[in-house]
């Protein structure tokens, strides 16, 4: 009975250490012809502007409910900041007190909301 678990143990860890071929061609990154217009970038900023009746905490949040931003919109001025947020991420979830809005980030890496009330 030992005999049968030390050949398998020792077939386990053969097997195990065995090399994989995985499909993949390996290429030397010297020898890519990268063009001069390609961005490595991952995020982009956005310039925030939110405005709100109201002295309130408001929360800006990304994919998965994700913070991105927290900060006090103040009724005279508003809240005015930039963040950096990954150029997947076309839309945010904004909290203002008891508001929510889903709102879009513009082409022009701007987001401008209002919570005033419309007369």
């Amino acid at each position: 009975m030992r005999y049968i678990i030390l050949i398998a143990f020792l077939s386990l860890i053969l097997w195990g250490c065995s090399e994989k071929k995985d499909g993949l061609t390996k290429v030397d990154i010297n020898t890519l012809n990268v063009p001069d217009s390609f961005s490595y970038e991952t995020v982009r900023p956005v310039d925030i502007f939110i405005s709100g009746l109201y002295k309130q905490t408001v929360r800006i949040y990304g994919p998965n409910e994700q913070l991105l931003v927290k900060g006090l919109v103040d009724p005279l001025n508003g809240l005015h900041t930039k963040i950096n947020i990954p150029y997947t991420v076309e839309s945010v979830k904004i909290e203002y007190g008891d508001e929510v809005a889903n709102v879009s980030i513009g082409t022009g890496n701007m987001l401008d909301h209002s919570f005033l009330p419309a007369y």
